[in-house]
């Protein structure tokens, strides 16, 4: 599992089926528009633009999108429907609304803005799987989706190929995980970070590092030491009761 850097950044990161995508989205008027080839490209439909009328055709399976440069109405299977925002030429690139555009498509989009980011799933995606896994009542089910759900970090792993995980034992309730990085058994931990899941995607909320050589022979062990005296108390358990290497 890759950790996506959490960086200051206008636009919001774009994940379709739980791959981060090297997309250049546009917000406009309160409104999301992605370059047309994201259509084809990214959404695997076929486009076909008319210079002379200036109208896009998308079509996938038995769905078709018609768009029109300037217009604020499109076609949906012969449907007529309304945009917030017209599709637009914008430095030679065509940009679409991309809610429309995708739901049109049988997608699913969330869009977060408290952390900047687009989540979109073709429901018939094994991500979208893992996104409804998210919500059983197994806990082992739940534990494994928890860990393939696409993330965000804010901070730099020591050794990002080793990494443990623990959760907690109000189960199968709870939407949020640690990971750390150490020997648990002698105290030597490295890092430590919160991940909270958050419209399908593990957000790295908290996290600490410490110097390797540091010795702790402090009774209280240092992963509730890192975790900090507020959260003491929380009851947690090593996943499946023993660590978890992936």
């Amino acid at each position: 599992m890759i950790a996506i850097p959490i960086l200051a950044q206008d636009t919001p990161h774009l994940f379709l089926n739980g791959e981060l995508k090297d997309v250049k989205v546009i917000i406009k008027n309160s409104s999301t528009l992605v370059p047309l080839r994201f259509s084809s490209e990214e959404l695997n439909a076929d486009v076909k633009w008319d210079k002379l009328t200036q109208e896009i055709t998308i079509t996938k399976g038995s769905d078709t999108i018609l768009f029109q440069l300037g217009s604020i109405t499109y076609s949906h299977n012969g449907i007529i429907k309304e945009l917030l925002i017209a599709p637009e030429l914008i430095a030679g690139v065509t940009y679409v609304p991309f809610r429309s555009l995708v739901e049109a498509l049988n997608g699913v989009v969330f869009y977060n803005n408290d952390h900047k980011f687009i989540n979109i799933y073709d429901v018939n995606s094994k991500a979208y799987d893992v996104y409804n896994s998210l919500n059983s009542t197994d806990v082992t089910t739940k534990r494994f989706a928890l860990l393939e759900s696409p993330r965000l970090s804010r901070n730099t792993l020591v050794n990002p190929d080793v990494k443990y995980y623990i959760f907690p034992l109000e189960s199968p309730s709870s939407d949020y995980f640690f990971e750390y990085q150490g020997d648990w058994k002698t105290n030597a931990i490295i890092s430590l970070n919160r991940y909270s899941l958050v419209d399908g995607i593990a957000v790295n909320v908290w996290g600490r590092q410490i110097n390797q050589e540091t010795s702790f022979p402090d009774a209280t062990h240092l992963l509730l030491k890192l975790i900090g005296d507020d959260l003491k108390k929380i009851n947690m358990s090593l996943v499946f009761g023993q660590t978890l290497q992936i």
